[in-house]
């Protein structure tokens, strides 16, 4: 998921925010402004209401950055590269590259995301409680309150042993452990990421067909991409199950065509294109010789493409000037 904006960098983590985001902040603002804090404090301005749900809305989102922030800072601490953090319609997400070393610290990396939200509602329950007790406004109660339920309910819901979610790492982790084999795993987790995902799609739209309720389409939404991100992580694993201990040199071309640095693009193009040779890419080498040599000899400076002839030439003829 690529972002559209970013937020700069958090912990040394790159933060951003793909455009998807305002749907998840429009959703929220509009069913706590027009529905729950209306419904449970009555009384008050349309401004409060909707000012209120906004702030909450965007509370939310620090939330589901802390969350993945936490992810973010025990990957990097047991090894493994973070390239950033998006959120987005259904969430937030933690780019990774590479996997986890061991499934100690899988576990270690999966484990923290619901630990750092069920820490986050349970602090928000308590503060609640306090301005509650404080007789603060019963509109500012109503709003804590639901941030801690929403933070507890992610923590529970991430923690569902299925894959993508952190509950399907767990799983994973525990999966790898018992039979050593990663690949293995991974297909366990994503059988169960699938079989979650169409749990959640059928109930969806039984809910939708017999109840009459539009939220359905939501928990529909969320199986799907359950189904599809489960079902292209086990994709995934089975190509690295298969490429893992290949080396390079069994798929490199051996003692490839090269050119000589000196030699000019007119001498290069003469016999046409690449003349015998049909590659896409030549090494450009800093040694003397002939214009085409085979193996590896002097120093490379670097490569020569077809496309970056076809730019050059084409640039050329663009500032020819033309008979008048």
């Amino acid at each position: 998921m690529d972002e559209t904006l970013s937020l700069g960098r958090i912990a040394g983590v790159r933060v951003g925010l793909h455009w998807s985001v305002l749907v998840i902040v429009a959703l929220i603002t509009m069913a706590l402004a027009h529905g729950r804090f209306p419904a449970a404090h009555p009384g008050h301005s349309p401004v409060a209401y909707w000012g209120l749900a906004v702030l909450t809305a965007v509370v939310f989102l620090g939330s589901l950055l802390a969350h993945e922030l936490a992810h973010a800072v025990v990957a990097r601490r047991n090894g493994v590269e973070v390239e950033g953090i998006t959120l987005w319609m259904l969430g937030g997400a933690a780019r990774l590259r590479g996997e986890a070393p061991s499934p100690a610290a899988e576990l270690r990396i999966a484990g923290v995301g619901p630990l750092t939200s069920l820490l986050a509602g349970g602090v928000l329950a308590g503060a609640a409680v306090g301005l509650d007790s404080l007789h603060a406004s019963g509109l500012v109660v109503e709003a804590v309150a639901w941030l801690a339920a929403i933070n507890i309910l992610l923590a529970v819901f991430n923690a569902l042993p299925a894959a993508p979610l952190d509950g399907g790492r767990l799983l994973r982790a525990y999966l790898w452990h018992r039979t050593g084999d990663r690949l293995r795993a991974t297909r366990g987790a994503s059988a169960a990421g699938r079989a979650l995902g169409w749990f959640m799609v059928l109930t969806g739209f039984a809910d939708v067909l017999f109840a009459g309720s539009l939220s359905g389409l939501w928990a529909a939404l969320i199986g799907w991409f359950l189904i599809a991100a489960a079902t292209a992580e086990s994709r995934q694993a089975q190509l690295r199950g298969v490429l893992e201990g290949v080396p390079v040199r069994r798929v490199m071309t051996p003692a490839p065509v090269t050119v000589a640095a000196t030699v000019t693009l007119c001498d290069f193009l003469a016999e046409g294109p690449f003349g015998p040779y049909r590659h896409a890419a030549f090494p450009v080498l800093a040694a003397d010789g002939t214009r085409r040599r085979q193996g590896h000899f002097g120093l490379q400076l670097g490569r020569v493409t077809h496309a970056l002839l076809l730019h050059v030439a084409q640039g050329a003829v663009a500032v020819v000037p033309r008979p008048g």
